[in-house]
């Protein structure tokens, strides 16, 4: 039989299987709840691209070479910060585990101990970027106006580490509470914040590519005060929350809970990098071009994530509460 004759049988017979198939059966008792999570952490993980779309829009007002220099700056602080993504899943693992299994002070200490990494991970990661922006800017290519204009950008936004890994652990901890709406909402207020400060202090004070690094660290830091705020003060009985000393015996399992996917986004990030170097030796036009384009890309791509969030934040629920099955449906 030729070739399309197989395929047309097959067709036919996924068909007639598709009918006989009650309806019910395509859907799962888990589908509401994973709705649940994943709608809102879909808000939050489109706002964060929108941030950096935000700076290329208003940025791309200013003229190409400051474009250009704010594509070599992302490419820097790509590789710099998306690699300490295990402060995110590595929190919502440890909580999502302990408020399974109803361990309220574990989940309330693996948030302690996510926001105390995150500061002082955030101070090592200033300290690194103020010392070595020159020679990693001059790596990527960056020469005249596009290298000075980077430079200036990465190290005022390098101010920012600190603030953006609390903001990334408090992610990590309300999706392992189950809860990707206050993530939503305090992501929808930093954006805003940074769209109403873009403007002003670009175009308003006159600080150019400044301005936009300046109104990031600022958009930043309010996030990471209000994330400390409501896991701390406001939300503190509702999550179980203990301040106090962490348990630094507790960083081991952390960091390994994490280890896999810093090599996976490692890898990727590489990749990223050696475009950007291309790109900035080709020609000014190019690298600014490369960073609209990319920064696109990177909010349809990122956007995926929402159903994986869903996925950790359920599946580490039902492990710990040792529901072995229940775990296997939802990742089904």
């Amino acid at each position: 039989m030729p070739a399309g004759g197989s395929l047309s049988v097959s067709r036919q017979d996924s068909a007639a299987v598709t009918r006989r198939r009650p309806r019910a059966a395509l859907r799962s008792s888990h589908d509401r709840e994973i709705a649940a999570l994943a709608l809102p952490a879909l808000g939050a993980l489109v706002a964060d691209p929108v941030l950096s779309l935000v700076d290329t829009a208003f940025v791309g007002r200013i003229g190409s070479g400051e474009l250009a220099a704010l594509g070599v700056a992302s490419a820097v602080f790509a590789v710099a910060f998306f690699a300490f993504n295990f402060l995110e899943y590595g929190t919502t693992s440890l909580v999502a585990k302990a408020v399974g299994r109803g361990a309220a002070d574990d989940a309330g200490r693996a948030v302690v101990l996510a926001f105390v990494t995150a500061i002082g991970v955030g101070l090592a990661a200033i300290v690194l970027l103020e010392t070595l922006t020159g020679p990693i800017v001059g790596a990527l290519g960056g020469t005249g106006e596009v290298r000075s204009d980077a430079v200036t950008y990465i190290r005022i936004r390098a101010l920012a580490a600190p603030a953006l890994l609390i903001v990334r652990a408090g992610h990590g901890a309300y999706r392992g509470f189950q809860d990707t709406r206050t993530p939503l909402i305090v992501t929808l207020g930093i954006n805003g914040l940074n769209l109403v400060l873009d403007p002003l202090l670009i175009f308003g004070a006159g600080w150019g590519i400044a301005g936009a690094a300046w109104a990031t660290v600022a958009a930043q830091y309010a996030g990471a005060a209000w994330f400390l705020w409501l896991t701390m003060r406001h939300h503190r009985e509702r999550l179980g929350i203990v301040p106090g000393r962490p348990d630094l015996a507790e960083l081991g399992a952390f960091i390994r809970i994490g280890r896999d996917l810093a090599i996976r986004t490692g890898s990727l990030l590489v990749f990223f990098t050696l475009a950007t170097a291309v790109a900035t030796r080709v020609s000014e036009t190019a690298i600014a071009a490369h960073q609209v384009v990319i920064q696109m890309w990177l909010l349809l791509s990122l956007a995926l994530d929402a159903v994986a969030i869903a996925a950790q934040a359920l599946v580490g629920r039902y492990l710990g509460e040792r529901r072995p099955e229940a775990a296997t449906a939802v990742a089904d």
